[in-house]
């Protein structure tokens, strides 16, 4: 069995696409530019990313992979999610090394005292939690399903859907957001880690899609499952990183100063002043509305 030419593509276009948001978010290239060639290299991505795994599924069907051999790979794969774990850590230690003992520059106080109004976490990002970890239940259930011998393509289908709407939701939010990358430290850490966590969810949402392509197809078996055990593992991972980002960026790190829960309450009550019965239009300002 000669080598494998799809991991160092893989690199290849990954390097390339961070590369090429560096050179936006320094300015080096219009936007047109940047969102343009963010999107071709997420395409090529996904479509390398898809020939690496089918590659892998053709040798282990063909049994060119020995029981060994899959036991290395999970153990590799376990080992890359470790190492996931740590770039995380070392954005939330940058996070929290501003955070806990604010700088006279930013007024000692987190969030800094000017130019930032942090978002209301009992709104979009709430929904964006539940999202999540709802459809990690469902890629459970995909991996139960495939165990019990049976593809049920569904439980899948429906993590796909969800993870696309996360980040749907996340992009609403960058939109909505009062701050930009460049507002100081609070602005930096905060799309560092929302934004690395966001391409995770895509390459995950990626993975996801591969493996319902291989369910609706009917090419998983007991036997023969550890590419979507594999992808339920980073998952799994992209929902705990996300959990931990909404406790402690999110309602930890604006505790306090803009926002607690009885003041987001009041804020959006005062919607209904007034009114008897409010209107579909005051219904969704209650729920998406930022502060």
């Amino acid at each position: 069995m000669g080598s494998s030419p799809w991991p160092a593509c893989v690199s290849i276009v990954t390097v390339s696409l961070f590369v090429n948001m560096a050179f936006g978010f320094n300015r080096l290239v219009s936007k047109t530019e940047l969102w343009g060639g963010t999107l071709v290299l997420l395409i090529l991505l996904m479509l390398v990313c898809g020939a690496w795994w089918e590659s892998l599924s053709l040798e282990t069907l063909v049994g060119m992979n020995t029981a060994q051999e899959v036991n290395n790979m999970k153990l590799a794969f376990a080992l890359f999610i470790w190492s996931e774990i740590f770039f995380f850590v070392g954005l939330f230690w940058a996070f929290f090394h501003s955070a806990l003992v604010p700088s006279d520059e930013l007024g000692c106080m987190w969030p800094p005292i000017v130019g930032i109004m942090p978002m209301d976490p009992y709104a979009l990002p709430l929904l964006g939690v539940t999202v999540l970890v709802s459809s990690g239940y469902s890629a459970n259930w995909a991996v139960k399903t495939v165990k019990a011998g049976f593809n049920d393509w569904r439980s899948m289908g429906v993590t796909v859907g969800l993870g696309i709407l996360f980040s749907c939701l996340q992009l609403y939010e960058y939109k909505s957001a009062g701050f930009t990358m460049q507002d100081g430290i609070y602005g930096s850490c905060f799309y560092l880690i929302t934004g690395f966590h966001g391409l995770h969810v895509l390459a995950g949402t990626m993975f996801n899609i591969y493996c319902l392509k291989m369910m609706v197809y009917g090419s998983y078996s007991p036997s023969h499952m550890t590419s979507i055990q594999m992808s339920v593992w980073y998952w799994h991972f992209v929902d705990i990183v996300w959990v931990v980002a909404y406790l402690f960026i999110y309602i930890w790190g604006n505790w306090g100063m803009y926002i607690t829960p009885y003041r987001v309450w009041m804020k959006k009550m005062e919607i209904f002043e007034h009114k008897n019965f409010p209107g579909i239009m005051d219904i969704l300002r209650f729920l998406f509305t930022i502060y």
